[in-house]
């Protein structure tokens, strides 16, 4: 299993959580605060669960994190394009 103790995913994993300074991507989405969410976003992803996977050791190896960031990103993205 894929652990933190690693120094360049440690290293990776810092970098990516230091960039959301609001916390706008910690915690996965609140239904009752975007009721629409899940109807669009079919397989939702955050900073906060990629973390808690990532100390868990839930992510069996490199690619499967980078599989996990990926989710992420693209989610960004397209609730991103949503706000525009």
């Amino acid at each position: 299993m894929l652990r933190d103790e690693n120094p360049n995913l440690r290293l990776a994993r810092h970098c990516l959580f230091i960039k959301d300074t609001h916390g706008v991507f910690s915690e996965p989405v609140d239904p009752e605060e975007l009721p629409d969410y899940h109807d669009i976003i079919k397989q939702p992803m955050d900073y906060g669960t990629v973390r808690k996977k990532l100390d868990k050791g839930l992510y069996p190896d490199l690619e499967q994190f980078e599989v996990g960031v990926a989710i992420f990103w693209n989610r960004f993205l397209e609730c991103d394009l949503l706000l525009v």
